[in-house]
């Protein structure tokens, strides 16, 4: 899975776990969990899914079928129905200290 900025940044997640949902005929809510090192990539890039302007999921071709079963023929970028804005602080896990320097 790819996002896209509006500004032409692209970043590829490199794994985190993705569902989807029929809600209704025809439609489709697909839901990313993020890991861990997608999560700091896009913390640190606030220019790339940091609200709903900035937010698109980028779709290659023969990724969806659709209900006559004709697949994607080319990448399609589309942008999210709905955002959910990050509202947990960061979190000190760890630190070193050298007294020596």
């Amino acid at each position: 899975v790819t996002l896209l900025s509006g500004t032409g940044v692209k970043y590829t997640l490199t794994g985190g776990e993705v569902s989807t949902a029929d809600n209704n005929p025809g439609s489709v809510t697909i839901t990313i969990k993020l890991n861990a090192e997608d999560t700091k990539f896009l913390k640190l890039n606030d220019t790339i899914a940091s609200n709903a302007e900035n937010t698109f999921l980028n779709l290659p071709e023969n990724t969806a079928i659709d209900m006559a079963e004709n697949s994607l023929k080319e990448t399609v970028s589309v942008k999210t129905d709905v955002f959910f804005a990050d509202e947990t602080a960061p979190e000190l896990k760890e630190f070193t200290i050298d007294m020596n320097s």
